[in-house]
């Protein structure tokens, strides 16, 4: 399998096609194809990768560092409709059906994306089935998200709610116990999840005296019992994975 120079140096021989849930499974060959097409973009904290309004026609994966996606409400308050981390990709529906953005795509911090363009990407899923179907599997569960954060928020659980986003963003990568990284402050944690800044900064202080998690900072949480929040997630856990 060919390799990614722009993410060898952190990943090893694990190019960033691979990296990406809906090209799990395919064939060396398989992801060699999509390696060929794949171009490189590095932002800065702040960057706006995309615009509302943009014709992007291209597909991101992220590499390294966090974005969020946002509209602005009627009354001019921002509304993150997702955020994505490594590993995570978006712009499905820019390459899809090439329609414009309909939400703005910032850099939360400093970081890189591979990318595949419209026209090299179609190409692709017009000789391989397989990529064709995980693409159009992760669109529906995507669309699913966006339209539970914006019309359903008020349905799930809030406990649940918290207990997903942090084991989303939590990192097992060390064999210490894992530490949830938040890519945003409280007040844009709260506004993701629907929710008053005062409820978060409760509920965190509740599962800290609880033991199920430890905070260490503003934006640095431990988790001590990842069984029980896993519990209290529930099935909301796997909207989020």
């Amino acid at each position: 399998m060919k390799n990614c120079t722009h993410c060898s140096s952190e990943h090893g021989d694990l190019p960033c096609v691979a990296r990406v849930p809906i090209f799990a499974g395919l064939l060396p060959t398989e992801l060699d194809i999509l390696f060929e097409k794949i171009r490189h973009v590095s932002f800065r904290k702040g960057d706006c990768l995309i615009r509302e309004g943009d014709d992007p026609q291209s597909l991101y994966i992220v590499h390294t560092g966090h974005l969020k996606a946002t509209q602005f409400t009627p009354d001019g308050r921002e509304q993150i409709l997702y955020l994505y981390k490594e590993g995570e990709f978006f712009g499905e529906q820019f390459i899809l059906s090439g329609h414009a953005a309909e939400y703005d795509v910032r850099a939360l911090d400093d970081g890189k994306c591979c990318l595949l363009r419209r026209e090299d990407f179609l190409s692709v899923l017009s000789t391989n089935p397989l990529i064709s179907m995980r693409i159009i599997e992760t669109l529906g569960r995507r669309m699913s998200d966006m339209e539970s954060t914006l019309r359903s928020l008020g349905v799930r659980n809030v406990d649940a709610r918290l207990a997903s986003f942090l084991l989303r963003f939590s990192d097992h990568s060390t064999k210490s116990l894992p530490v949830v990284t938040l890519p945003v402050g409280r007040e844009d944690m709260a506004g993701y999840l629907g929710l008053a800044r005062e409820t978060v900064s409760r509920k965190l202080r509740s599962l800290d005296e609880s033991k199920v998690i430890e905070i260490l900072g503003s934006r640095r949480i431990s988790i001590l019992n990842e069984e029980e929040l896993r519990r209290i997630a529930g099935e909301d856990y796997l909207r989020f994975v």
